[in-house]
């Protein structure tokens, strides 16, 4: 594989494929945040991975689109309940989470 062992392979593998199934939802489990993406204001109640965030791609009509649905990870649960938290107040995008995570 060019110089690249197995088990590096494998693990890069399961991170990229590593899913959260919360019954009605499948979060496809990310370390970057994606452009055209939001944070999904659900709430932790709703979303109880602790020290992830929902992300979300919405439609022209602001339908949530179910089937790309991502869980980012973030630093720890603190920053996660603040994202979540401006989230529902006002919405975070990728610009708004670049600078909350860089302030």
């Amino acid at each position: 594989m060019g110089g690249v062992r197995k088990d590096k392979v494998k693990n890069l593998i399961q991170l990229i494929m590593e899913k959260f199934n919360d019954g009605n939802y499948v979060f496809e489990t990310t370390n970057e945040f994606p452009d055209g993406y939001e944070i999904w204001a659900i709430g932790r109640r709703n979303f109880e991975h602790k020290g992830y965030v929902p992300l979300c791609e919405v439609d022209e009509n602001y339908n949530v689109k179910r089937d790309t649905l991502k869980a980012l990870k973030v630093k720890d649960e603190a920053l996660a309940l603040t994202l979540l938290y401006e989230a529902v107040k006002r919405g975070v995008n990728k610009k708004k989470y670049n600078r909350m995570i860089n302030a």
